[in-house]
């Protein structure tokens, strides 16, 4: 039976607070500047302020609980699913839980 992708949001932004980072190994680090109902806001290396909206961390949560294979696929997998603009940040955050916790 798959978790609720809500219950995975929170698990996942709770390590987000709780870190105050994202970076997967290799890749950018994203500092977490400030966080919301709807949102969070990272900024990135070059110093710049990103929102990165619930709605598309959910997006990619449900399509990892029916993709799981797409979980080690870089950030440009997120296109698959409709995002752009924000596929390295929203691939870190949500590589802050293990792919077992993902499903």
């Amino acid at each position: 039976m798959k978790t609720d992708p809500h219950i995975l949001l929170g698990r996942t932004l709770q390590k987000l607070i709780d870190q105050g980072y994202c970076q997967v190994k290799g890749y950018n680090r994203f500092v977490l500047k400030e966080y919301s109902h709807n949102k969070v806001v990272m900024r990135r290396e070059n110093g710049n302020l990103i929102p990165v909206y619930f709605r598309l961390l959910l997006r990619v949560i449900k399509e990892y609980q029916d993709n799981p294979a797409d979980y080690y696929l870089g950030p440009s997998q997120t296109r698959e699913y409709g995002i752009t603009h924000l596929n390295s940040p929203i691939w870190s955050i949500l590589h802050l839980l293990d792919k077992e916790d993902n499903q």
